[in-house]
């Protein structure tokens, strides 16, 4: 084991978080798991400060971050965060001191002693046709993608990060039915998907000068898209 106890904590945060801009496809991405690493630690140094060091982060340190958690404020709403908030964060952490594990920094993660807050289970909800029409008639403005994208999945079943990472080399045609042939992110299984008419009318066009690499839906983070399709969905009634 290396004597590198006393190494910065943020310095190592901050080279993961960077680490995090590249997705599986190898694309620059400063969105989704990037962010959170970014909301990370701009919460740990509210919590401890600028200058913290491995050797500092013991149990008892890792229980009043969990602590902080529970009743500091979100930048976004000004109220306390959300419990599927708190659990990001905290897995950012624990995730982090992993790597320090692996890096040889330090041998234990005490974040793995405290007991944590728990998901809540919430009732799955769906838009009907008419709630779905409604949506679809609402004109709004919007600097993404964020329409068609939310219509397109509507009418395929695809995830928003399955969307977001779409590239137009990904459809193919088979028998004369168009198909989109993507290997999910989060299970990175392989799997074809016919395009009705319907979803494809949903699709933007593809500029003259895209390659075959270049995103379909020019979309921003989820957390983003989500906040839009609830003004959006309040617009529509």
């Amino acid at each position: 084991m290396k004597n590198s106890s006393k190494a910065d904590f943020l310095t190592f945060a901050e080279i993961q978080a960077e680490k995090k801009k590249i997705n599986r496809q190898g694309i620059t991405n400063k969105g989704g798991t990037y962010l959170v690493y970014k909301s990370f630690i701009f919460h740990f140094k509210k919590y401890a400060g600028e200058n913290t060091t491995f050797n500092q982060i013991d149990k008892a340190f890792c229980m009043g971050f969990i602590d902080y958690l529970k009743t500091t404020k979100s930048t976004r709403d000004g109220g306390t965060l959300k419990i599927s908030t708190q659990i990001n964060y905290i897995k950012t952490f624990s995730a982090i001191l992993e790597s320090a594990i692996k890096a040889e920094i330090i041998s234990t993660n005490p974040m793995k002693l405290c007991d944590k807050p728990q998901s809540q289970n919430h009732d799955i909800t769906f838009l009907n046709l008419q709630e779905l029409a409604a949506m679809e008639n609402k004109e709004i403005p919007c600097n993404y993608d964020v329409k068609k994208a939310f219509l397109f999945s509507c009418y395929t079943g695809m995830r928003f990060s399955d969307i977001k990472g779409l590239q137009w080399n990904n459809f193919i045609e088979i028998s004369g039915q168009l198909c989109a042939h993507i290997r999910q992110r989060k299970t990175n299984a392989i799997q074809y998907l016919p395009i009705s008419d319907k979803a494809k009318s949903y699709l933007p066009d593809r500029p003259e000068n895209a390659a075959d690499t270049d995103t379909v839906f020019n979309l921003y983070t989820n957390g983003y898209t989500n906040l839009y399709l609830k003004w959006w969905a309040q617009k529509a009634e």
